[in-house]
């Protein structure tokens, strides 16, 4: 039996201390996939019912069963979140810590509103269960906005459902500081990044200035550390791809041509296949703010055709001109590097350019070839792995990868001077 606590919201701990629920703390894995929802870059709804999921599996009780968790007011489910992953204010660093995880957790959010588009917020808010039965009400304590939330979300002109998810994001702090001790997050390249942060915040006030500062600080040092940070966290531009063989390729030929997929805050997303670029285009599109970069096959299909009309003028379609990505190798590169793809897999024999004659489909004639030598049907990704490990010559990245590359770069570039003069007239 757990006593729930939330230090962040003004609770008063011993009426609480009367209403205990039995749930179970959670382990050093849950804690760890807490901090990784938080920092994910997903469209509200999806982020929080993620979370929603992480603490309806603590809850064990017969006055509040897990069925309950999504039909609970928004506050009572913020109380039940701090009460299993945030602050419980009996450790030295954690009580240090407390307004510097508050202002971490806001300035994340308050990155959300760039990223994430007003129909994102309302489709969340939309989903929330405003239910406040007696008979569960009186198991929670009244949690008040904060006031000095609410002053900058008038002074930024929020909506309703973005100044919701700013009190959100105020009330449901997880416990920050608990990424300066060992845990399974300690060997995350974004972990030294975030306690930096943290050591920065650590004496600022809670004030709606404070809250501006630690977004400024958060784009500051982000720029900073870009290159040594994932593209998809806090990215500036996404990339979709048919599938993995892009994602290993396309980050490879990259960086021989001096372009840093991390640097650029490039967010790359297989998709699946042609028609799955489409579909995941339109999902995409209507709540992420950041412009799109499509990559597909030439024999995509009408899906494709639809996505292209449906554009964005913030986004780009670059179709493969020879057919599929390992197409667009020259002859004797796409040779050479099948032969150190044998050598490596074991594979009897080698091929040649008399192999490949003009006009026929690699990726027939490449089957055709692993199966005659025994080997099944063509490893596009294993061999993909091997392109990535041996193509050193930024002579040999084929023309049309460059064309697709110079794609995204206009777009990043674009992207960085829309962001620099966003932050210029903001004057934050």
């Amino acid at each position: 039996m757990v006593r729930l606590f939330a230090p962040h919201s003004g609770i008063d701990l011993h009426r609480l201390a009367e209403k205990p629920f039995n749930i179970t703390q959670p382990s050093g894995e849950q804690v760890w996939a807490c901090f990784q929802r938080c920092l994910a870059f997903e469209d509200p709804q999806a982020r929080w019912e993620r979370l929603q999921n992480l603490v309806a599996k603590q809850l064990h009780d017969d006055a509040l069963k897990v069925r309950d968790m999504p039909t609970l007011a928004l506050e009572y489910q913020d109380h039940l979140f701090v009460s299993l992953y945030g602050s419980n204010g009996t450790n030295a660093a954690e009580a240090e810590y407390s307004n510097a995880s508050i202002l971490l957790n806001v300035a994340l959010a308050l990155e959300d509103f760039d990223n994430f588009t007003q129909i994102s917020f309302d489709s969340w808010k939309i989903s929330l269960s405003d239910s406040r039965p007696k008979e569960i009400a009186k198991l929670f304590p009244k949690l008040l906005d904060d006031s000095a939330v609410t002053e900058l979300s008038l002074a930024l002109g929020l909506t309703e459902a973005q100044h919701l998810w700013l009190q959100h994001a105020r009330r449901a702090v997880p416990n920050w500081a608990a990424l300066f001790s060992h845990g399974l997050w300690s060997a995350d390249v974004r972990m030294p990044f975030v306690c930096k942060l943290l050591s920065e915040f650590r004496d600022l006030p809670l004030s709606a200035q404070s809250y501006l500062a630690a977004r400024t600080s958060l784009r500051s040092l982000l720029a900073e550390n870009r290159a040594q940070l994932p593209g998809n966290f806090l990215p500036q531009l996404i990339l979709v791809v048919e599938g993995e063989t892009e994602s290993i390729l396309l980050p490879h030929f990259a960086n021989l041509l001096g372009q840093n997929f991390s640097r650029m805050g490039v967010m790359l997303l297989a998709a699946g296949g042609a028609k799955q670029v489409a579909r995941r285009y339109f999902e995409l599109r209507d709540v992420v703010t950041l412009p799109m970069v499509l990559c597909v096959d030439a024999d995509a299909g009408e899906e494709i055709e639809v996505a292209s009309e449906a554009l964005r003028d913030s986004d780009r379609l670059h179709v493969w001109k020879d057919g599929e990505i390992e197409d667009t190798l020259e002859t004797p590169v796409l040779v050479q590097q099948l032969n150190a793809f044998l050598q490596t897999s074991g594979g009897p024999g080698s091929v040649s350019l008399n192999d490949f004659p003009d006009g026929q489909k690699r990726t027939v004639l490449l089957n055709k070839l692993w199966r005659a030598r025994g080997l099944g049907n063509f490893d596009k990704i294993g061999f993909a792995e091997v392109i990535a490990a041996n193509l050193k010559d930024r002579a040999e990245v084929p023309p049309d990868v460059v064309r697709a590359l110079k794609v995204l770069q206009d777009v990043h570039s674009r992207s960085a001077r829309k962001t620099v003069g966003s932050v210029s007239s903001n004057g934050t």
